[in-house]
């Protein structure tokens, strides 16, 4: 098996946003200690760490523009979205890592 070959599976969790919520697809086995070691990195503000840490994860979500199409997943653009929103959201991949280990065999689902 070759580095490239590790499978990383995806999950999907829904958080609650109020009487709204977000739903998100994120790589489960993208999380690895060195995407958690940027929330560490003392050249980039907590904010600026959980954007880096949300753009290598995330592969999808039903968050929308105000046009109705589906808002970019990269640093510039979740930048532009509130702090609390962009932690709930990184706080829900932790909470759904300390539940289901990236190397728990009931993981994947992708």
């Amino acid at each position: 098996m070759k580095v490239h070959e590790i499978p990383l599976p995806t999950r999907t969790i829904t958080v609650p946003f109020e009487d709204l919520s977000l739903t998100f697809t994120y790589r489960h086995g993208a999380v690895t200690p060195n995407t958690q070691e940027l929330l560490h990195d003392p050249g980039l503000d907590n904010t600026k760490k959980v954007v880096a840490v949300l753009s290598e994860v995330l592969v999808s979500w039903d968050l929308e523009d105000d046009d109705g199409k589906p808002y970019p997943i990269t640093r510039e653009a979740l930048g532009r979205l509130p702090s609390g929103f962009l932690w709930r959201v990184w706080e829900a991949i932790g909470e759904d890592i300390s539940v289901n280990p990236p190397n728990s065999a009931t993981s994947a689902d992708g």
